[in-house]
């Protein structure tokens, strides 16, 4: 894996090319389609092909420090385009393909996309130009179709790699509270990160990546894309959209390749154990399988035993899944329960919890109780400590806003502004969750822009979201909860928004019924109003956490324009 000291000061790029000097024939990805085709990529090939998109760029008129927009779906064109962009010093940003069946939707927000981002290029496949064609573009950017690229590695050679102090690509934010921002990743933020999160993983020349995880997404494109590659480990990447439609694509590539190490969102664990069948699962292996990392939205206490009995039949270890917590902010991963230690979880008083503002342990199962997942403890070169209103540091199972400093820390927007100096509380970041610490392991509670205050009480919208999804006539992960205004009471009203497995009126009236009485017995506070919407009206963001900020905004619009309520 190298010495710390040799990987700190180099950028990932040179790690990379590293590899591909050292061992030009071993392979770096094996890169599976949708139609469960595999293209084999060795470090040789992946640094042909990255040379050649960056002569392609330069031929374009791209240069240092400008923005190139990537917005491609073949995965064979995607990342030689990410490190070509990367060589000659321009900024690289991947975007979320849009949903097939949702493109005016998609195109929309493509635009606002394009207009934040002021991007010098953009280049798609011959596949996107629909969407492109709908959103109109934007007049500062010049839209290039792959097939049009043409390059030969020569033209760029001469040009110094980036170093430590420069920009290595922008990363947009999810968008789960807000508008999505562009992050300009530090080439030394970046090179640090890789370097902790393969010690925390243990990552070893034994060690195979598999992954689904998108590459517009900082879980995909660092954890499971550029750390393996830095460190010649062998990489086998699909599509979320190839995933999503097969999912047993994963542990057929776990089995086939060894896999040992993958990274994945909370709602994958059931996602997975509920569509891969047995006669899927015929003959494969999952031994292989050492760690499932978490992270990129909370973590539910039953996904995780839900998929251990699914799956324990083929192999899956006990101890594979870890919880993690992180953000885009922090480049990636900020803690993570270790490897050695057993994963914690315990249930909490909610009463306490939202009244007082006290992380208390109950017993499990008991009323007005919630069980919470451990997300770890910081990792190498990160320190977390959690703040009250005042900004003053706070004890041991006192919720209060988590904050972060460290050497992943990045600090400006796109294009190269400074984050505000609110974002900051005595040198530290303020990440906006919510949380609290015991014996140095972290546990998240929440949001705080999500908290809604309901007649004094203070909500999170993850403990009601919690009770929806214990009813079945609710589509799994199609409910959210916020707050909205209530001008007479002077509070908000406490709000959930839910798609439901069959629609009729009968099913409306018992499923509001039921969400308002186990509101009121589990959390005290009255649940004031239950919108029902058509399938899809609910909006993830690309990261696939529940928005509340876009939802909120639409039911508030659906209000304002007077259109027919559909409460039940």
């Amino acid at each position: 894996m190298g010495s710390g000291k040799r990987l700190k000061m180099m950028t990932v790029l040179e790690q990379i090319l590293g590899q591909a000097a050292r061992k030009p024939q071993a392979r770096a990805l094996t890169l599976i389609d949708a139609d469960g085709e595999e293209k084999v990529m060795t470090y040789a090939d992946l640094e042909r092909a990255s040379w050649r998109m960056a002569a392609a760029l330069r031929q374009w008129g791209l240069s240092g420090n400008e923005l190139v927009l990537l917005l491609i779906n073949d995965l064979a064109e995607l990342v030689p385009l990410f490190f070509g962009a990367m060589m000659i010093g321009a900024l690289p940003a991947i975007l979320p393909v849009p949903v097939a069946g949702a493109a005016r939707k998609s195109s929309s927000q493509l635009r606002e996309r394009m207009v934040q981002a002021k991007a010098r290029l953009l280049v798609t496949s011959v596949g996107m130009r629909p969407y492109l064609e709908e959103s109109g573009g934007v007049p500062q950017t010049a839209i290039v179709v792959t097939s049009e690229l043409r390059g030969e590695p020569a033209d760029v050679f001469p040009r110094p790699l980036p170093d430590l102090s420069e920009t290595a690509y922008v990363q947009f934010t999810s968008g789960t509270t807000g508008q999505p921002k562009g992050l300009q990743v530090s080439q030394g933020a970046l090179a640090s990160q890789v370097r902790h999160y393969a010690h925390a993983v243990g990552l070893n020349a034994g060690d195979v990546m598999v992954s689904w995880s998108p590459l517009y997404h900082d879980q995909g494109l660092v954890s499971n894309m550029l750390m393996p590659l830095c460190h010649g480990v062998h990489t086998i990447l699909m599509t979320p959209s190839t995933w999503l439609r097969n999912p047993a694509l994963f542990f057929q590539a776990v089995d086939r390749y060894q896999g040992t190490i993958s990274r994945w969102p909370n709602f994958a664990f059931l996602y997975t154990a509920r569509r891969v069948t047995d006669r899927q699962m015929a003959s494969l292996s999952l031994r292989s399988l050492r760690l499932l990392a978490s992270s990129g939205e909370p973590i539910t206490p039953d996904a995780w035993p839900v998929f251990k009995e699914r799956f324990a039949p083929y192999g899956l270890a006990d101890e594979v899944m870890k919880g993690s917590y992180g953000m885009a902010e922090y480049t990636l991963c900020i803690a993570m329960v270790p490897l050695e230690e057993r994963q914690r979880e315990e249930a909490l008083s909610l009463r306490m919890l939202n009244e007082k503002g006290l992380a208390v342990a109950v017993e499990k199962g008991g009323k007005g109780s919630q069980v919470f997942v451990s997300s770890g403890k910081a990792m190498e070169g990160a320190e977390i400590r959690i703040v009250d209103e005042r900004g003053e540091f706070c004890a041991d199972r006192v919720i209060g806003e988590i904050v972060v400093r460290g050497d992943c820390l990045i600090d400006r927007y796109h294009p190269d502004r400074p984050f505000p100096e609110d974002s900051f509380c005595n040198g530290f970041f303020r990440t906006g969750d919510l949380g609290y610490m015991v014996d140095g392991w972290l546990t998240v509670t929440g949001r705080r822009k999500d908290v809604v205050i309901a007649g004094g009480n203070c909500i999170s919208p993850e403990q009601v979201e919690r009770i929806a999804a214990g009813i079945s006539a609710i589509k799994p992960g199609r409910a959210i909860a916020f707050g909205i205004p209530d001008e007479q009471l002077g509070t908000e009203k406490l709000t959930v928004v839910c798609e439901l497995v069959h629609d009729d009126q009968k099913t409306r009236q018992d499923v509001r019924c039921r969400l308002q009485e186990e509101v009121l017995r589990e959390l005290a506070v009255w649940l004031g109003r239950v919108e029902f919407r058509e399938p899809g009206w609910i909006e993830k963001t690309t990261s696939g956490k529940l928005s509340r900020y876009r939802n909120r905004e639409k039911l508030l619009s659906c209000f304002q324009e007077n259109r027919p309520a559909t409460s039940g």
